[in-house]
C-alpha cells in the first residue's frame, strides 16, 4: 500500500482519498494524478529511509563514544584527578578561620 493511500507523511495531505480525488479530477488528467501520486509514494518511502538511516547513523556515533572515546577521556581525568590529590597531600593546607 502506497503513501498515497494511507495517511501520508507527517505534515503532508493527511487523509487523502484516492478515490474521491481520482473522481474530482477529469479523465484527461488522470494519467498526470496517476504520476503525481507514484511520486507521491516514492517521496514518502525515500522520506522513510531518510529517517530509517539517520537513526542508525546517530546509534552508530553514539555507540562509537561510549565505546571507544569515552574510556579514554575517563582514564585521562582520572590520571588528572589523581595527580591533583597528589600535589594537594604534599601541600599540607591548614585551613585558615
Amino acid at each position: 500500500m502506497g503513501v498515497a493511500n494511507q495517511l501520508g507523511p507527517p505534515g503532508m495531505l493527511p487523509g487523502l482519498n484516492v478515490a474521491s480525488l481520482t473522481q474530482l479530477v477529469p479523465p484527461g488528467e488522470r494519467p498526470a494524478l496517476a504520476s503525481a501520486l507514484s511520486a507521491l509514494d516514492r517521496f514518502g518511502e525515500i522520506s522513510r529511509q531518510i529517517v530509517k538511516l539517520s537513526r542508525r547513523n546517530s546509534n552508530v556515533r553514539s555507540l562509537e563514544l561510549s565505546l571507544l572515546t569515552k574510556p579514554a577521556l575517563t582514564a585521562a581525568c582520572d590520571a588528572s584527578l589523581r595527580t591533583l590529590q597528589q600535589l594537594l597531600a604534599k601541600e599540607d593546607i591548614k585551613a585558615a578561620r
